[in-house]
């Protein structure tokens, strides 16, 4: 992938992300990871990751570490399966080259 679509994955994420904790939650959340919360994992504390990862992630592509921004944004669109936020099909569309058609 090219760094300026790995961007663009990490802010979608981010923005559907930001939607489900709006939905879900009524409020929004960003944090790093709490080591100490090893084993309470939740919806609200698994998004609030994700969308530090997104964050995160945005500033690793800057820094030309594409395979770890890779690494991340597919992590994070994991955290968006497991959720249910989205499907696996919808992160094939956000990942393939612009232009490209889909098939499933």
């Amino acid at each position: 992938m090219e760094a300026q679509k790995i961007e663009d994955a990490f802010n979608e994420g981010d923005h559907t992300l930001r939607k489900f904790q709006l939905e879900a939650f009524n409020a929004e959340l960003v944090c790093r990871a709490d080591r100490s919360l090893r084993g309470v994992l939740d919806n609200w504390y698994s998004s609030a990751h994700c969308r530090w990862i997104c964050a995160e992630g945005r500033t690793l592509v800057i820094a030309g570490e594409l395979e770890k921004a890779m690494r991340w944004l597919g992590f994070m669109q994991g955290v968006l399966w497991v959720l249910g936020i989205s499907s696996i099909d919808d992160l094939r569309k956000t990942n393939a080259p612009e232009g490209s058609e889909f098939v499933k």
